[in-house]
Order: structure tokens, then sequence, then C-alpha cells
């Protein structure tokens, strides 16, 4: 893949240079680039900058007919920027707890964590929830904490003989502040509840 083009004018004729050569170099990430005899800087792989930050490497322009060659030598330096290649991963394939049915709001289930290989706000998550579970249960889109959501009446909306279990859909999203670039990742979290002797007995008939 060729990166950009070399530019270099001969002084005597103000005719541009056409003949351009690479210097040899100790650097073993020299060897990435190569440079064709009209000055293109070509990649020979694909640059990652969570691999490589910098390559640096040197350059001839040579002017003038064989045997009255002018050569003119330049040593350059290629910083690599980041973009956003890599979505968030979680640290685990799935989480599976159990929690009891009568356990207070605000009560921690669970932290789910993810990592991203970019830096800087491509590599900075926010957590979210989203479909089944949304009104019993909630995230801190910082930490992933996973607790129990308060209910309109102070407790909790958990019931086992309503629902025994839940699968939360957790979503990962890098670069917090959004964009066309944003990546996201998806695991999902299965609450099991516990049963708790809440439901008095109902005889058949009254009389």
């Amino acid at each position: 893949e060729a990166l950009f083009n070399l530019g270099a004018k001969d002084p005597l004729t103000g005719e541009q240079i056409s003949n351009y050569q690479k210097l040899n170099t100790d650097s073993p990430l020299g060897d990435l680039i190569q440079i064709s005899q009209y000055g293109e800087v070509i990649s020979q792989q694909v640059l990652d900058y969570e691999q490589i930050r910098e390559i640096s490497f040197s350059v001839s322009a040579i002017a003038g007919s064989p045997g009255q060659e002018r050569i003119s030598e330049a040593h350059i330096t290629l910083l690599l920027t980041d973009v956003n290649d890599n979505a968030p991963v979680f640290s685990q394939a799935g989480y599976s707890v159990e929690l009891n049915e009568d356990v207070l709001p605000l009560t921690p289930v669970v932290t789910v964590q993810a990592t991203d290989a970019d830096t800087g706000d491509k590599g900075k998550i926010s957590y979210s929830l989203q479909g089944e579970g949304i009104n019993e249960f909630m995230i801190d889109e910082t930490s992933g904490v996973i607790q129990v959501k308060p209910g309109s009446l102070g407790r909790s909306n958990l019931d086992r003989e309503w629902v025994e279990s839940y699968n939360l859909r957790v979503i990962a999203r890098d670069m917090p502040g959004g964009g066309s670039d944003q990546k996201s990742s998806t695991v999902i979290v299965k609450v099991n509840l516990l049963d708790k002797n809440d439901s008095p007995p109902q005889f058949s008939q009254s009389r």
C-alpha cells in the first residue's frame, strides 16, 4: 500500500527527482517500508498503532547522469496515529449469578468488565443494559456494576413467582461521546432468582 510520495528537486535544473533509493537501516521496523524508484513510500503490511508507534528510515534522492550522480539523503520518521479499530472485549464470554428474590434495592449483583486496546477516548468504555430486565436491574455506565433497581414503592420489582430468571443483555461501547467509528460488544448475564417463603397458604374454599 502506497502511503505517500516523496518529492525533491534538482537544484541545478529545477526538475523533479525521479530516482529514489532506500538506504540500509539497522531498525527491523524500517524493513516494513519500501521505496519505489519514483518515490512512492510503500508499506509491506497493514500498520497497527497498538503494535507500532513510529517507523524510521533513510532515503536518497539521485540526480544527474550515470557516473555524475548528485545524491541527497534524508531521514524520515513516520508517526502513526490511533484510529478506533478495536471493539471492547469482555473478560468473560458470559456471566451467571444467583440472587435471593427479597434482596434490597441497590444490592450489587455482579460486575462486568470489558477492555479496549485503543488509546484515549477511543479506548474508554461505557456500559448499558438493553431489553429484558431493564425494569428490575440497572448498571453503572462507568464501573460496570449491576444493581437491583428500586421500584416505585421503594422495594425491588423482583418476584420469583412471576419471573424465575433474567437474561440481561449488557452492551459495552467505546468512545462514550459517540461517533461513526464507535464500536460495541455484548455479553449476557443470567440472573437466577432464589425462592423465599413470601407467599402465605391459601385455602381452596372458604366457608
